[in-house]
């Protein structure tokens, strides 16, 4: 099957090319000794001065150590560059891998803080579009779109 790469406008935050969302990115054959590289769900840079690394699992699916250690030296380098950062670990519950999921409707597991080298868990369903609005402070009404 082949993309349609169309000129169609899109608001913030829309998935621009479904189809290529769904195509598999393969780096097996990348390998620096025991290291392979790994995604990252989401990443908000806001206005030079906060960033938001955002992972988000399934269920209770944990994060490879791999990934984890990457995301907490990255939220670091950024700590030390005077950046307040965080890294966030959701979680969602949509089974069929067909369906999208609506990070709104998505629920904060754990935040790593930089700043405290550690990751706190969360217990109550906090939202996680709640924490980050938090983090950056905003409310939803005053992001501009």
């Amino acid at each position: 099957m082949s993309c349609n790469f169309k000129n169609v406008s899109y608001k913030p935050g829309q998935i621009r090319f479904p189809e290529r969302k769904k195509q598999l990115l393969d780096y097996s054959g990348l390998r620096l000794g025991n290291i392979t590289p790994t995604d990252l769900d989401g990443l908000i840079e806001w206005h030079n001065e906060k960033y938001v690394l955002i992972e988000v699992k399934y269920g209770d699916a944990p994060m490879p150590t791999g990934q984890k250690i990457a995301l907490e030296r990255m939220a670091a380098d950024l700590h030390s560059k005077g950046k307040n950062s965080i890294v966030l670990l959701a979680q969602h519950n949509v089974k069929d891998c067909a369906e999208t999921v609506d990070f709104t409707k998505c629920t904060v597991r754990e935040i790593y803080y930089p700043s405290l080298r550690k990751w706190l868990s969360i217990s109550r369903g906090l939202k996680a579009d709640d924490l980050i609005y938090s983090f950056l402070g905003v409310t939803a009404e005053e992001v501009p779109w």
